[in-house]
């Protein structure tokens, strides 16, 4: 009975045996339907190229794919980078994505197999590249979008405008290590090449039938030869012929970019000393025409003539002249003056370098204009206080501004003096959003008394000021200096406001006058007071 059992025992596995391994007996069957390729990567981070020359095969890479029935399968590659899938039937368009570590960060890659293979069949997947691992996000990208994906066009992915863009972008990641599903600008270029698919650009309009496009016949820069001063600039517009030509479009160019430039909206900005030749093209016909700009250090805009110092420009004015004086910096070796009745304008970003104990003294009109990029300076270079002068109006300053400027290293900042017994001497002046700083004595004063005749003083009006917006830091060293002071009996059209007041080592006051008429002191902080602080009236100084 037992030996019966045994042998109907040895009978069944024998069946299950032939039945496992078909009728062919013990025999394997024959392999058939192999997906095969290869996964390379850089040997490093720098040796990336677009024809994946020079990469090496990816040891141990994770390669994994979907067949048509949707189910994943993974496998890993020899030490080549070879993988092979068996007995696989996918869909057209399937993706094939590898993943491998290299030097501690996660890189992936990827291709397509275009077409749709069967269990029978052998596809050879290629070697993975940047341009197939972009070309596999989008497919992804698209499925996931809703398109079926046998009706996906993998060379309408590559035509798209922004397709390149993204291969690029993906060549970057993969260079730098990076995992490129993981990656926002690789990200969005796939959401990019994939909208253009799922809503594609709409065709260019037909343009309406009429008349042939017109040629340009001759092109003229409006403005004529021209000087400029050193950080000056000049909007040039030109004028094109017929008038009714069909491409309106120029370009600029300079012929010195150390002496000025001319970007593409014809705005030219002066630069340095010298000439050049600035030439506007037109798209249409190629038509040109050249002015030439002469860029100089200073310049009397009224006589039209170039100077290379302040002192000498002015001498060289008559009355009403308007002198221009550039970005540069001018070393003054004697007291600067302007004695006539001309406007010096100073450029943002000058530098005024006094010698020892100088003085600028206006009986003109100085325009100092900066910008808080670019502030006016007024400096020296002994770096001790008080060893030059100061910036000095006189009685027949008309007008004068100083805002966004720089102070420095002075006895006194700004001073305003009317040395006559006129009843009243109106000379506007106005001191704001400046920093006037290491300053010996007065930051800003205005004086309205004078002791011609002995004393007591003689006064007349403090007429049209402002001074407004305004650092003082560090000025004034005695008891009696102090950051802004007024001395006259009479004080009218006045407004002291918004500055602040810091550091230094004297008396912080505004002396005011005894009659006040359209008068304002507002909103100005002191912190940090030497021998006194706040508003000291002149009239408890014991002066009559």
């Amino acid at each position: 009975m037992k030996n019966k059992k045994h042998i109907l025992l040895v009978t069944i596995l024998i069946l299950l045996i032939f039945l496992v391994t078909g009728c062919s007996g013990f025999l394997p069957k024959p392999t058939k339907g192999v997906i095969s390729g290869r996964v390379l990567i850089p040997p490093t981070a720098k040796q990336l190229s677009k024809d994946i020359s020079g990469w090496v095969g990816a040891a141990g890479a994770e390669v994994t794919i979907v067949d048509a029935n949707g189910v994943k399968h993974t496998i890993i590659t020899d030490e080549n980078g070879y993988y092979n899938f068996e007995n696989i039937a996918v869909k057209a368009n399937t993706v094939v994505t590898a993943t491998v570590k290299v030097d501690g960060k996660t890189l992936v890659l990827k291709g397509v197999i275009p077409q749709g293979v069967a269990e029978d069949e052998d596809s050879n997947a290629g070697t993975m590249t940047p341009e197939s691992t972009a070309l596999a996000l989008v497919v992804e990208k698209l499925i996931a979008e809703g398109k079926e994906q046998s009706d996906i066009d993998l060379e309408e992915i590559k035509g798209t405008d922004s397709f390149a863009a993204l291969v690029e972008q993906v060549e970057t990641v993969i260079e730098e290590q990076g995992n490129v599903t993981e990656n926002p600008d690789v990200t969005g270029g796939v959401e990019d090449t994939a909208e253009e698919i799922i809503t594609p650009p709409a065709p260019p309009a037909t343009p309406p039938s009429g008349p042939s496009a017109v040629p340009v016949s001759s092109v003229s820069i409006d403005q004529e030869d021209q000087t400029l001063v050193i950080g000056a600039t000049l909007e040039l517009t030109a004028t094109i012929e017929p008038a009714n030509a069909t491409n309106k479009n120029v370009t600029w160019e300079t012929s010195a970019e150390d002496v000025a430039t001319v970007d593409n909206d014809g705005v030219v900005t002066a630069v340095g000393d010298g000439e050049a030749a600035i030439t506007v093209t037109t798209a249409s016909g190629n038509k040109a025409d050249t002015i030439t700009i002469t860029v100089s250090k200073v310049y009397n805009q009224t006589q039209k003539t170039p100077h290379n110092t302040i002192q000498g420009a002015i001498d060289e004015a008559e009355d009403h002249d308007t002198i221009l004086v550039g970005a540069s910096p001018y070393a003054q070796e004697d007291d600067l003056t302007i004695p006539k009745d001309v406007t010096l304008n100073l450029y943002p970003g000058v530098i005024i370098k006094f010698g020892l104990n100088n003085n600028l003294v206006v009986n003109g009109t100085l325009l100092a204009e900066g910008t808080d990029s670019e502030p006016i300076t007024f400096t020296s270079d002994n770096k001790e206080p008080g060893k030059w002068g100061k910036i000095s109006f006189g009685t027949t300053a008309n007008n004068s501004k100083i805002d966004h400027c720089v102070i420095e290293y002075a006895t006194v900042g700004v001073s305003v003096v009317w040395d006559s017994i006129e009843t009243e001497k109106s000379s506007p002046v106005s001191v704001t959003n400046s920093t006037l700083r290491y300053i010996s004595h007065r930051g800003v004063q205005f004086c309205g008394m004078h002791s011609s005749f002995g004393f007591p003083y003689q006064y007349h009006p403090v007429v049209g000021i402002e001074v407004t917006g305004n650092s003082f830091l560090n000025v004034g060293k005695g008891a009696t200096d102090n950051p802004m002071a007024i001395f006259t009996r009479s004080v009218k059209d006045v407004m002291i406001a918004d500055n602040t007041i810091e550091g230094g080592e004297g008396t912080y006051l505004a002396y005011l006058g005894v009659a006040f008429e359209n008068y304002v002191f507002e909103n100005n902080i002191i912190t940090d007071p030497g021998y006194n602080d706040g508003i000291y009236d002149i009239t408890t100084c014991g002066v009559p």
